[in-house]
């Protein structure tokens, strides 16, 4: 197994994305596209402290390793305590569910939240 050598960019992310290589043995360009990424984005982040991963790199991210997407984003400085202290309990439980669930079965959370949020809406404007 190849260690890449100590980056520039010490964050916990590049961290993290270091050692998923190392332990994985593939190296951050196919790890970019089978993200569906660009070949170099990953690289990027390593090599430039000033960068950080977008929102949408993170969530792809998240789908290919399987770490929690509010783990990424707390190591990238854009998790849940960056949005706002006053969460509330019951979203930070469905963001934890969320996380756990397998890929295939996130899409069906995501859609029966859709349902009950139009369901919801619908009523409302029945009662207006």
């Amino acid at each position: 197994m190849k260690k890449n050598k100590i980056p520039k960019n010490d964050s916990p992310f590049v961290g993290w994305l270091l050692g998923y290589v190392d332990t994985h043995d593939v190296n951050l360009t196919t790890l970019s596209l089978k993200a569906g990424l660009s070949s170099g984005s990953l690289r990027s982040v390593v090599n430039f402290p000033d960068r950080k991963p977008s929102l949408e790199t993170c969530v792809r991210l998240a789908e290919m390793t399987g770490k929690p997407i509010h783990e990424i984003l707390e190591s990238v400085d854009l998790g849940v305590s960056k949005v706002g202290k006053n969460v509330h309990p019951d979203k930070s439980k469905l963001i934890q569910i969320y996380d756990q669930l397998p890929i295939v079965l996130r899409r069906s959370l995501v859609k029966i939240a859709e349902t009950i949020s139009e369901a919801a809406h619908e009523e409302v404007e029945e009662n207006a």
